[in-house]
């Protein structure tokens, strides 16, 4: 089911082509867009892209991440797949890896925690 879908079937909006425009931008992202850079690919306007993302993540079909503690939240697709994210400080680049080998470690440290955090940074 694509965002889109998901929204229209579980908040009941409209399919208006901005968001339809938002939904597409964010599934064909690899590389965890912003607010700003969704506004830019969706030629969508500030409101109707906060308004959708927030959608978008009270009903679990994306993810929002503040990697960076600046405020801005980058956004991915809800894929449940199970990866963490390798973070560049100096280019801002955000690039998922594969982290099921450690799986078992992961699910350990969350269940003595309750949380936990992985991010691989880099200079």
């Amino acid at each position: 089911m694509t965002l889109l879908d998901q929204l229209v079937a579980l908040e009941g909006v409209r399919p208006t082509q901005p968001r339809v425009a938002i939904c597409a931008a964010i599934e064909s992202s690899t590389d965890h867009p912003d607010a700003e850079v969704l506004m830019a690919r969706a030629n969508a306007t500030h409101a109707t892209v906060y308004r959708t993302v927030k959608l978008l993540t009270e009903i679990g079909a994306i993810r929002a991440f503040d990697f960076f503690g600046d405020g801005r939240n980058r956004y991915e697709v809800n894929s449940g797949d199970f990866h963490g994210h390798a973070i560049s400080r100096s280019t801002g680049i955000v690039t998922d890896i594969d982290i099921a080998p450690y799986a078992k470690i992961v699910r350990e440290t969350v269940e003595k925690a309750g949380e936990m955090k992985l991010l691989v940074i880099t200079e």
